[in-house]
């Protein structure tokens, strides 16, 4: 649908802000409030302000709601449970604070116990135990509401029902389109486009901002870059929010310098925004920004040192200065502030490769799929570590994951041919090689390691031929890249010279050919001199030649040539 005027959707917001932030839906208010905030609109204030959370609990309730809001802001979680107890028998809002306070307790808990001697697989008994309960007092309630569905959804997510948690999140926003959390939840748990368009949602204009974000799931960056016009045009052209999202499109995409362009934006508009910077501390890593990746580090220092972004930032520095150890450090102390923190488990894995501890690596890549089985890059990361421990199969199933989630992303269809090269599965590994050089490939290696494989079985003609037209595509497409190591592109060079060399008896243009890739091998050490003495074996086959043209078999060349002028000269 499209969207209404700015005033409307400002005031929307605003409403929206007051009653999530009131049942203790921080987050979500806080996203209301900055979009609402970022709306150049003059809006009905009259009707915001004589709007009354309060309004339709009992009178004789709301003291009781007040104290235990009061408790639960203090994390004082089951002392609101209990002076809410009498009051939630009778008012919704009540209710719903109570049985979120028993939910986050249960959070609380399961966090302190991960520090506990006790077996993981105990602490899951009893968490579970606890959720099971809570669903069941969920269950009996009587009179339930978009934020009862939206809590029902959380804890059957928290027992891996998905599908069900699903189907409570789409009656929530149905219900009060407003709930950013159900919206969010939708996003993480929706993985495939099928799934998208079998969701029950309402006909919201919040439908339109869930839509451009939702692509991301399917790495559908170009539509999300597309989708987010009307919304920025609708009135959000200054919401950082939305300015992340693309950024984070454009990071997907491996445009980096765009997805800078908009994280700098980004902090224009909000200077002490810290949420998603995390994304752009690892723009700065890839492009080699190392003072503005240092300057980003500081100023989030500044302005909260124990934020779990923060910390990740400051370890993505000291990985980026090859301090691994100190890296490491500072993603575990994001994961002590946030243990479900996907991107300091990830970038956690990659520093322990690097200090050859495969174990811790496969443990933190495991804990990221485990929270999100979205996340390509822990799957990858895994299939390397494997790799490393040359389990190839193992690989090869991570691989899978990781292409399965970003099918266009060349790195993971090279790594995936790699693995399959070395279980010799060739036919598997020249597919791989070549949809990985179809979807363009980001490295330049798919083109070479595809000739390798038939460089090896080059006493069959016809592999000997693949062999030689895919390294010809190489020098004409890749090599002037340099984005392979120099000495491959030197035995690629000489492995032309040789063939063309070879073949030169059937066409004396090959003698051409020879000599060019000859001449372009010297510029390799390794390559320099079998180059040289290939140059030397087409100049004396040039020899050779012009010795036939002059004493040519059946005449002298020099009659013939005239005879053939006088005939020219007839005609």
């Amino acid at each position: 649908m499209p969207f209404p005027d700015k005033p409307l959707i400002k005031l929307e917001l605003m409403q929206a802000s007051v009653e999530l932030s009131n049942r203790g839906l921080k987050q979500s208010s806080i996203w209301c409030g900055e979009q609402g905030n970022n709306i150049e609109a003059e809006f009905d204030a009259a009707a915001f302000t004589t709007y009354n959370f309060y309004s339709d609990i009992q009178p004789n309730n709301i003291s009781a709601y007040v104290f235990a809001k009061s408790l639960f802001d203090n994390k004082e979680y089951m002392r609101a449970v209990y002076h809410l107890e009498t009051a939630a028998n009778s008012c919704t809002k009540c209710s719903f604070l109570k049985l979120f306070s028993k939910f986050l307790n249960i959070e609380n808990k399961k966090i302190e116990n991960q520090l506990e001697p006790a077996g993981p697989m105990i602490l899951n008994t009893e968490t579970n135990e606890s959720l099971q309960n809570l669903l069941v007092d969920l269950s009996t309630l009587e009179s339930v509401d978009g934020y009862h569905c939206y809590l029902m959804g959380l804890v059957l997510k928290r027992l891996q029902r998905n599908k069900d948690a699903v189907a409570y999140f789409c009656k929530s926003v149905c219900l009060v389109p407003m709930i950013y959390a159900s919206w969010y939840e939708l996003k993480s748990l929706v993985m495939k486009k099928e799934e998208l368009n079998d969701l029950k949602l309402p006909t919201h204009w919040m439908k339109d901002c869930f839509m451009a974000e939702v692509n991301s799931n399917f790495q559908m960056n170009v539509e999300v870059v597309q989708k987010l016009m009307p919304v920025f045009d609708a009135g959000f052209e200054k919401s950082p929010h939305f300015f992340a999202c693309l950024a984070k499109a454009h990071h997907n995409l491996r445009d980096f310098d765009s997805s800078i362009e908009c994280f700098e934006e980004l902090r224009n508009l909000d200077p002490y925004r810290l949420e998603n910077l995390d994304t752009l501390s690892n723009d700065y890593y890839v492009k080699g920004k190392r003072v503005e990746l240092s300057v980003l580090a500081h100023d989030m220092m500044e302005i909260s040192k124990y934020r779990h972004e923060t910390c990740c930032v400051i370890g993505n520095y000291y990985s980026y200065r090859q301090e691994h150890e100190k890296a490491v450090t500072y993603f575990q102390r994001a994961l002590k502030l946030n243990p479900n923190y996907i991107d300091a488990w990830t970038l956690m894995g990659h520093e322990l490769i690097e200090m050859k501890n495969t174990n811790g690596a496969v443990q933190a890549y495991r804990r990221a799929v485990e929270i999100d089985p979205s996340d390509f890059r822990a799957w990858y990361g895994l299939g390397q570590t494997y790799e490393i421990l040359r389990m190839h199969l193992h690989s090869v199933y991570y691989f899978q994951q990781a292409h399965v989630l970003r099918p266009n992303d060349s790195r993971f269809l090279v790594a995936l041919g790699a693995c399959y090269e070395s279980l010799d599965k060739n036919a598997e590994a020249e597919k791989c090689y070549w949809k990985a050089y179809s979807v363009g490939d980001s490295e330049g290696s798919s083109l070479l390691k595809l000739g390798k494989i038939f460089e090896k079985q080059d006493r069959d003609k016809d592999k000997e031929e693949k062999a030689v037209a895919i390294y010809q595509r190489y020098v004409d497409e890749v090599s002037p890249m340099g984005t392979v190591d120099m000495q491959e592109q030197g035995g690629i060079f000489l492995y032309l010279a040789k063939y063309y060399l070879k073949h030169s008896s059937e066409d004396g243009m090959f003698l051409d050919q020879a000599n060019e890739m000859a001449n372009k091998a010297t510029h390799f050490k390794n390559t320099r001199e079998a180059a040289r003495a290939l140059q030397k074996e087409v100049v004396e086959k040039r020899k050779e030649k012009v010795s036939q043209l002059m004493h040519p078999v059946g005449g002298n060349f020099a009659q013939n040539t005239l005879i053939d002028l006088e005939h020219n000269d007839s005609v």
